[in-house]
């Protein structure tokens, strides 16, 4: 076992004979129980040839010093003596305990001193200090280290690596999680463990998805525990099969009138109410529901839809989160069948009683076709009726013609209705009005009346039941202005038209669309001598060109329709000038100025004002010389109005210009559209956000973070040039949005963020081949709403990130804690 000695040769000053001074240390034993060894010191003077005596005592102390404690430590003391005699040792000797280092390492040295009592005669040897080399112990096994931990999910093995300093050393094993206590694994584990914690420790965590596992092992040596217990941890997640759960989800109809024996979700009618219930795992408590689906967005876990209005399958979703932020969903679906109200359309014709057609009968010939929707066979026709002059049927099939005796006056007209209803109480009516007998000229009875094609009905008027066609001018005028009507077409007018002479006049269209029809004489509406009026209860399309005189009167046009005047205003030679307008009202409806098959059509004027009380239409170019003015619309200050300019140099000028809304000024906006020009605004735009304005207001749903993370900006060019700088630009794809939605059941039409807009216009003619030109129907997207749902995913995402730094700096906290020092 190690040891180590010393010696030293020391002399009086009247004697060349030395005294020799020795010292020594054995280690004779260890106990790896206790970590200590047992060390023998001995220590001695002898002098062959020389001695002393004196009165004075002297003595041999031995020492012992290791680098556990740093300190000379006094192990024995010889007793005093006053000399001694040639040949003759003095010694002394002890064995002591000795504790090691932590790590079961000590290394020392042993010393002795000679103290003198007297060194007066010169025959006694000095005081003196004598130490061995510092020397190594035997290293004692000490308690064993975890090398290794390896393990990540609850209910999967978890293995324990395990250093020991020696081969008969066992282990205890012991683990816990989060706040489980100590379970056991093993009692005589060499160099390895292994153990699988089971599931239902996710109990510990029930408001986190991981916990923080904890080894311990004891080493032992026999029954003895060596050292202390060490201990490491790692984190082990929750499996992610451990979710909440949705026992049940129902749909329950609200029929709103469809009888509850039908069984079905109606279109128009039905509602559907969808219930779930849900709870926690493994401890966990639900923080949240929600359900989602066609007509219904609820953070709860009951809700009713609005009415359907699209038949097909709808399919809700439910959703639960529970406190680790867990979610589990289930979908319930319903069907829908389609409904449409009754429909019904009547015909009828003059008939004898046997149903002989003649314009002179008292009877009627009725036709009556209906149709009600069958809502898969439920629905049925409830009841039906034709009625005229007080007389009624109730038993006609649909398409059949039947007879009724209505007793109708061959000098009368009588109105016809026609009626159907069904089960779910919807009606449908027609009515048509039974002619007089057709006569080529009738004089009322009165004498007061004319008419031609029918009997004479009303005093003072001359009816006409044929069309009519003037070769020369009517005019009526009364201290110069137009009093009454000049002519009056009492039904449609598709195609033949209405001419109008050159003294001016009214036209009047009382009923029906006028469309094609056309306002000519000679090509023109002459407007020098007089006024000329148009006047029109439906709508109303002007297809030939104005005159240009020098001093032309007005041409005013009042309609309850549409009144479309297209591309023949487009000649210089057509200026309405000198204080004339074309005034057009159409009381709620478009004006609609050019075609679309014109390059350009120029509204030029050198009156200070003209006014636009309605929507107004351009297709081609639009040129205003002076202000315009569209109600009380715009009103900005300047010198300019308003000013459109093309930034196509070949349209109508040499110059690319830009397009301003509002004077061309600094505290004012405008739009700039030339080439790699932008949309420039100088004041920032403001929203009413007013709380005091809005209704329905709760936080954002999850499920539109969950679209939102299915949107994918993209980037592209415009097809059109025009449309856009010609640049490259960033945005999404109206069409991914809206698959996005559909794809979480969601109606994109309930939300502004997608806005469909139409290219082209309703009844627009294709002058080309006379049908309607299809409308194509476009997709713009809000960037504010998706501004708005990335915020709150970024707000979602922060708190996320602060949960996160909250878990980190109290992982840290219990590292320290384990380890006695800062983590970094």
């Amino acid at each position: 076992m190690p040891g180590a000695s010393a010696s030293k040769n020391i002399y009086g000053t009247a004697s060349s004979y030395p005294y020799v001074l020795k010292v020594s240390f054995k280690e004779t034993a260890t106990s790896v129980a206790n970590n200590t060894s047992v060390i023998s010191i001995s220590g001695s003077l002898y002098g062959q040839y020389v001695s002393w005596a004196s009165n004075y005592n002297s003595y041999l102390d031995i020492y012992w010093h290791d680098n556990r404690t740093n300190k000379n430590i006094l192990v024995a003391t010889s007793d005093a003596f006053t000399g001694n005699a040639m040949g003759q040792t003095r010694s002394v000797s002890k064995s002591i305990t000795v504790t090691h280092n932590a790590d079961g390492k000590l290394s020392g040295y042993a010393a002795i001193q000679f103290r003198a009592g007297s060194t007066s005669g010169g025959w006694s040897p000095p005081s003196t200090w004598l130490q061995t080399a510092s020397t190594a112990l035997t290293s004692i096994a000490r308690a064993s280290s975890i090398s290794s931990l390896q393990g990540s999910v609850l209910g999967s093995a978890v293995i324990v690596g395990i250093s020991r300093a020696s081969s008969s050393f066992t282990h205890e094993v012991e683990y816990s999680y989060a706040e489980s206590g100590w379970i056991s694994v093993s009692t005589s584990a060499a160099t390895s463990a292994s153990f699988t914690p089971p599931v239902s420790l996710a109990s510990q965590v029930p408001n986190a998805t991981t916990g923080s596992l904890t080894v311990r092992v004891i080493t032992m040596n026999g029954s003895t525990q060596v050292g202390s217990a060490v201990t490491k941890s790692i984190n082990l997640s929750i499996p992610t099969s451990i979710v909440p759960t949705i026992g049940s989800a129902t749909a329950a109809r609200v029929d709103n009138g469809v009888p509850s024996d039908w069984g079905v979700y109606v279109v128009g009618f039905s509602q559907v109410e969808i219930t779930f219930s849900a709870s926690g795992a493994s401890g966990s408590t639900i923080e949240s529901n929600s359900i989602s689906g066609p007509g219904i967005i609820a953070n709860s876990n009951s809700a009713t839809s609005s009415t359907f209005t699209v038949a097909g399958t709808k399919t809700y979703t439910c959703k639960t989160t529970d406190s680790r932020g867990r979610s589990a969903t289930k979908s319930v679906s319903v069907i829908v069948v389609d409904y449409s109200n009754p429909s019904i359309s009547v015909s009828a014709i003059r008939c004898n009683s046997d149903g002989t057609a003649s314009a002179n009968g008292t009877y009627l010939k009725v036709t009556c076709n209906y149709s009600i929707a069958s809502v898969s066979g439920k629905n049925s026709v409830a009841s039906r009726s034709v009625t005229c002059n007080g007389v009624s049927n109730t038993s006609f099939s649909s398409g059949a013609a039947f007879v009724l005796a209505a007793k109708c006056s061959i000098g009368s007209k009588y109105t016809l209705t026609a009626t159907i209803k069904d089960a779910l109480g919807k009606t449908a009516t027609a009515t048509i009005e039974i002619q007089t007998a057709e006569r080529v000229m009738n004089v009322k009875a009165n004498k007061k009346g004319i008419a031609f094609g029918k009997f004479a009905e009303r005093d003072g008027y001359l009816e006409v039941a044929y069309k009519m066609l003037l070769e020369n001018t009517f005019c009526m005028l009364t201290s110069g202005r137009i009093r009454q009507p000049l002519f009056m077409v009492s039904g449609s007018a598709n195609g033949d038209g209405v001419v109008l002479g050159n003294s001016g006049g009214v036209v009047v269209l009382s009923s029906g669309k006028a469309y094609n029809s056309y306002i000519n004489n000679v090509g023109a509406i002459d407007v020098t001598k007089k006024s000329a009026y148009v006047l029109c209860d439906d709508d109303l399309r002007i297809i030939t060109g104005l005159q240009d005189p020098a001093n032309r009167k007005s041409v005013y046009v009042y309609s309850n329709g549409v009144v479309e005047i297209p591309s023949t205003l487009h000649a210089a030679s057509h200026v309405i000038s000198n204080g004339g307008y074309l005034y057009s009202r159409a009381n709620g409806k478009e004006i609609k100025i050019g075609s679309e098959n014109a390059s350009y059509c120029h509204y030029i004027t050198t009156a200070s004002t003209h006014w636009f009380n309605t929507q107004v239409y351009i297709a081609g170019a639009l040129q205003v010389e002076g202000k315009l003015a569209a109600g009380t619309i715009l009103h900005p200050t300047g010198a300019e109005w308003i000013g459109f300019y093309s930034s196509n140099a070949n349209a109508y000028t040499n110059t690319k210009r830009k397009t301003y809304i509002g004077p061309n000024g600094t505290t004012n906006f405008y739009i700039q559209n030339e080439a790699g020009g932008s949309c420039i605004v100088n004041k920032a735009w403001s929203v009413g956000s007013d709380r005091r304005l809005k209704k329905d207001i709760e936080n954002i749903p999850e499920i539109y973070m969950d679209i939102w993370k299915e949107l994918n900006p993209k980037l592209f060019k415009w097809n059109d040039v025009n449309f856009g700088t010609g640049k490259n630009e960033f945005g999404l794809i109206a069409q991914d949005v809206i698959a996005a939605f559909e794809k979480h059941g969601l109606n994109y039409r309930e939300y502004s963020l997608i806005t469909p807009f139409i290219i082209g216009t309703p009844d627009e003619i294709d002058e080309e081949n006379g049908s309607k030109k299809e409308l194509t129907e476009y997709f713009s997207l809000s960037y504010d709403h998706y501004f708005m749902m990335t915020a709150q995913v970024v707000k979602k995402q922060q708190e996320e990130i602060d949960t996160l730094k909250q878990e980190v700096s109290e992982l840290k906290e219990l590292v320290k804690q384990l380890l006695g020092k800062e983590v970094s």
